[in-house]
This record gives C-alpha cells, structure tokens and sequence, in this order.
C-alpha cells in the first residue's frame, strides 16, 4: 500500500507531457471571415487536431457556413458578427479570413481582448493601415501572425540557409517570380474573387497579391531597401479594375531585388533565384538547385520540425509556449512590406523612385 501510495503522490507532481493531449486544456480558437480561399486547407488542419476547439465561427454566407461545418467535421456555433463571438466564445486566438481592409479592425477588436491573431497575407491594404494593425498588436502584447504558405516550404529555408552559410558567395541581385493566369482564369471562389478586383479591400491587385511575396522574401535576404521603383499595368481591363502585372525594383546599397507579380502567366510561377559572386542558387516548388557556369547540382531539403509543418501547427504553438513569430511571418517584417508595397504603388502612380523610409502619411 506504502508503494502505491508513493506512486500516486509522484505522479501528481509530474507536469502533463506536452503535445500529448493529457490534462491539458483545449486551445480555445475561432474564426473570423470564410471569403479568403486559404481558410479551407488551414480549417482542414484544424479539423486533424484533437486538440483544438473551435468556439465560434463568424460569417454570414449561408453556404460558406455549411462548407466549414463539413469541413471542421465537428458542431461548430457561427455569428453574424464577430464582436459578439469574441465576447461570448471568449476564444484564445482568432484566425481571420475575410478581406485584407478587415484586418485593421478585427486587430484592434482582438487587441482589447488579448486575444492573438493570424492572418493571411498581407499585413494590410496600406502602410498607415498596417502601421495601426502593428501597433494595436504591439501596445497589447499579443501575437500577430501574417501566414504565407511559403513559410511551410521546406526548399524556402533549404535555399536562404545556403545562402546565409556563404555558398554563392556575396548576393548581388535576388530576382522573385510569383504569378499566374489570374485568379478569376484559375478559378478562385467569387467571394474571393470579389475583393481581390477591389482596390479598397485589397490594397491593389497582382501588386499586393503576389508582390507581397517577393517583399517579404527581399526583407529575409537583404533587409529594408534604400528606394523602390515600380511599374504595374492593368493588362486585362475587361477582367480586373486594379492591376494585373507589377515589377518592382528595389534599390540596395550593393544590391538590387527584382520581384514580378502577375495575374498574366500561362503557368503557376513561384520561383526565387539568388545571385551571388560565386554561384547561384535557385528555388522552386520542392526544388533547390545550386549552379555555376554549366554545374547544376540539386541540393537534399531538409525536413521542417513538427511545429513548422503547416499554420496551424506553428501558431498554435507559438501561443501555447509563449514563441515569437519571427522572420517572414512576423509583424515587423510584415510593416516593412506594406512599407515597400506603398512605396511601389507611389512609383508606379508618379513614375519616379520612392525612398524609404516613407514619409508620414
């Protein structure tokens, strides 16, 4: 009786092992907009987790509701408005996927709640937007995530940790290709489709859209530009009232960065190439190749952890234990983005170079 009794105390003193589910409290998550097209493979990771319940969903669309309770697979309580849900469901986070001009206030919503926030890309629709999305999360010391699928690429950190480890040598020039037909052409949902063609609940077109990815890829790399010239055309005006080409140069001290967005190309393009002194290095979709003169050679990806699979797994964790969202997910370079974006949007208007920093606004 003497060991069992010992047992018993022991094993009440020993804390739940992490990640095993056992005595430990479900993360408390809800939903805020269904109209962004990436919310159904992340809501389909939500829906692998055992751990995770989801308290409330906010969308008024009768039949994305009914896609998301046959996605989650579980009973799941929508709202009409997500101040009430935030209030009643008292969610841990939040993870908001309706338009880019929404971001601002659900932010600021959260903020006063401490409530920590994903989002999908861009941090907003404009600098002094994103700027006030920033602060609201800083001055209330929540997390604040900018998800880009990227992020979850094994070849992303495969390519810029050979670059960092100095096999190209000096970058001198980085060139970013995001594109495709255009997402009315590849089919997207027209709830997406809507704002993405609005200037105000977008920020712009392919520009943000898809320029959003090399900004934030040239932050990783070669930090904050000097200045940025920019020249987009809207080369489908029956089809997009905003932009649906965009080339951005970014101007570096011994650099420059080179990022083409499109809603034009007759294929899915989603590639970055880092020039350097000695070689370079180009990354595609599961591929990375290191070459010099005619020597191609493919470089073995290495695995991501478990925490860095996909969002969910990342932000659920980062919350959890307390992690900084740091790097190409993160609210600071995320502002630098937005800050490069509106310098780009600025150039193409005036047709002139945009020095950063930015001049208040």
């Amino acid at each position: 009786m003497r060991r069992f009794a010992l047992l018993f105390v022991a094993l009440t003193l020993v804390p739940p092992l992490a990640g095993t589910g056992f005595a430990q409290d479900k993360f408390r998550l809800a939903v805020i907009g269904l109209t962004h097209d990436h919310a159904w493979g992340i809501l389909r990771e939500v829906a692998k987790r055992s751990d995770i319940e989801t308290v409330g969903i906010a969308e008024k669309i009768p039949e994305l509701r009914e896609r998301a309770t046959k996605t989650v697979g579980r009973e799941v309580r929508f709202f009409g408005d997500y101040q009430k849900m935030l209030e009643e469901a008292k969610p841990q986070a939040v993870m908001c996927f309706g338009d880019n001009l929404q971001h601002l206030e659900v932010v600021r919503a959260c903020a006063a709640r401490k409530i920590h926030v994903m989002m999908e890309k861009p941090l907003a629709p404009t600098f002094q937007q994103a700027r006030a999305t920033y602060d609201a999360a800083r001055n209330a010391g929540i997390k604040l995530m900018v998800n880009y699928w990227i992020a979850w690429s094994p070849e992303t950190y495969t390519a810029y940790d050979r670059v960092k480890a100095g096999e190209v040598g000096k970058v001198w020039r980085i060139e970013v290709r995001f594109g495709h037909g255009g997402p009315i052409e590849i089919g997207v949902s027209k709830y997406f489709g809507e704002w993405l063609n609005d200037e105000k609940r977008n920020g712009g077109g392919a520009l943000i859209d898809f320029g959003c990815y090399g900004a934030d890829l040239l932050r990783w790399y070669l930090g904050k530009p000097e200045s940025i010239r920019a020249i987009t055309h809207t080369l489908k005006p029956r089809t997009y009232k905003v932009d649906d080409d965009a080339v951005i140069v970014a101007n570096y001290p011994d650099a420059v960065g080179i990022v083409q967005a499109s809603w034009n190309w007759p294929r899915s393009i989603n590639d970055v190439q880092v020039f350097g002194d000695k070689a370079g290095i180009l990354c595609d979709r599961d591929l990375v190749e290191l070459y010099k003169g005619r020597e191609r050679r493919k470089i073995d990806l290495a695995p991501l952890p478990p925490e860095r699979q996909n969002p969910v797994a990342f932000f659920v964790d980062a919350v959890r234990n307390n992690r900084p969202i740091e790097g190409l997910l993160s609210p600071e370079y995320n502002l630098d983005v937005a800050e490069m974006l509106e310098a780009a949007k600025i150039s193409a208007r005036t047709g002139q170079a945009v020095k950063l920093p930015l001049a208040a606004r």
